[in-house]
């Protein structure tokens, strides 16, 4: 069990621990209009994952240690995690630990340095910089990557049953195109490839016609005429490209 490995953390949506995709049948069913369910599973645990973090895990000694190689959390994480301390746990001390121990390490190659002139100095500077850079992946990174790859065979190996696709087709949501490539690539029964692909291309052909439709309300000819559904299509379009995970 990895440092991150926080299921039993986990919020309602999550997918760890449950075997028979209850979880997973419930994030398609709540999907809205052309939401990825995916993205909103993978959402919630990085979201659990990291008010772990913030509430207790931070605390974990082996894990401080890694988060010295890997010279913290990338910056997105970071970000999320601060913005969970920020709206929920409160605990900075647990983020000042951390800053703390990995500030100190900086400081001590830092005061270390010694930096020659010409030739040396370049050569100094280059050992600097060597000194400086992670020698190790973000952890979280690596947590949510995990994640991806778990639940990604989750809902490929659920598209096998006639029920769960019939469920899928028939939601609104869809899955953004990343997580459609990842389950396609998993996927090896015919029906169930079938049926991501008629999914995902009736969703592009409705984005096409309301793009057609927003971009001809937009000539002056048409510019008085009520806006409807289509004015949405932008923003959808993006979404079924891009997904919300990561953020």
């Amino acid at each position: 069990m990895g440092l991150l490995d926080t299921e039993k953390y986990l919020r309602q949506r999550a997918t760890a621990g449950d075997p028979h995709g209850v979880k997973l049948r419930q994030s398609v069913r709540e999907a809205d209009d052309a939401q990825c369910s995916l993205c909103r599973l993978l959402e919630d645990e990085e979201r659990a994952r990291l008010h772990w973090l913030a509430y207790q895990g931070l605390a974990d000694a082996g894990l401080r240690r890694r988060l010295k190689e890997s010279r913290g959390f990338c910056p997105r994480h970071v970000r999320l995690l601060t913005a969970v301390v920020a709206d929920e746990t409160r605990n900075l001390s647990a983020i000042a630990q951390v800053m703390r121990e990995l500030s100190a390490a900086d400081a001590e190659v830092l005061a270390g340095a010694r930096l020659g002139r010409g030739r040396r100095g370049r050569a100094s500077v280059g050992r600097l910089l060597a000194a400086l850079q992670p020698t190790a992946a973000c952890p979280a990174c690596e947590a949510a990557a995990e994640a991806a790859a778990r639940k990604t065979a989750t809902f490929a190996a659920a598209l096998a049953e006639p029920a769960f696709r019939e469920l899928y087709t028939q939601s609104a949501g869809a899955l953004c195109r990343p997580h459609l490539l990842a389950v396609l690539a998993r996927v090896a029964d015919h029906d169930a490839a079938g049926a991501l692909v008629e999914k995902h291309a009736a969703g592009l052909q409705r984005d096409i016609e309301d793009l057609d439709e927003l971009l001809r309300k937009t000539d002056y000819r048409s510019a008085a005429e009520p806006k409807g559904a289509e004015q949405q299509s932008p923003l959808r379009s993006v979404l079924r490209f891009i997904g919300t995970w990561p953020q």
